[in-house]
């Protein structure tokens, strides 16, 4: 499988299938199953961030392709994004209100994606500056 297949792959299937296998929990009439369901994607969405640098990182590793690791960057934050929007589609469908959201997830989905990104953010600072390391030490491909 080629580089950006992989990236792509790796980056987006998790973001998105997650979600897909969540729905079902959100059409449960009792609230405290949503709520459940809420809290386990809210717990996704924090730690799918560090699951998408450590994979992309090994990815660049691997096919020796750190010179793309700013692409790999706006996947991470792209990806990011695109679970944060499927945690709210999720809620907007088993409601069946996609375009008038209540106050709580006014306030929840922002601050999910301010915390998402936040993690992947710092994540992404720290694998720049471990691949500066290693092109100084002449171990990355610099190209």
């Amino acid at each position: 499988m080629n580089y950006w297949r992989r990236i792509i792959l790796y980056s987006f299937i998790p973001a998105i299938g997650f979600h897909l296998l969540m729905m079902p929990f959100w059409f449960l009439i009792a609230f405290q199953q949503s709520a459940k369901a809420m809290s386990i994607e809210m717990v996704f969405d924090m730690l799918l961030p560090i699951y998408l640098l450590k994979s992309n990182y090994n990815n660049s590793e691997e096919f020796m392709q750190f010179k793309y690791y700013p692409i790999n960057a706006f996947i991470i934050m792209c990806a990011v994004a695109t679970s944060c929007f499927m945690y709210y589609l999720n809620w907007a469908v088993s409601i069946g209100s996609l375009l008038h959201p209540d106050p709580e997830t006014l306030a929840a989905t922002p601050s999910e994606f301010f915390a998402a990104s936040t993690i992947a953010l710092i994540g992404i600072v720290i694998s720049f500056i471990s691949i500066f390391l290693k092109k100084r030490r002449g171990l990355a491909d610099t190209e």
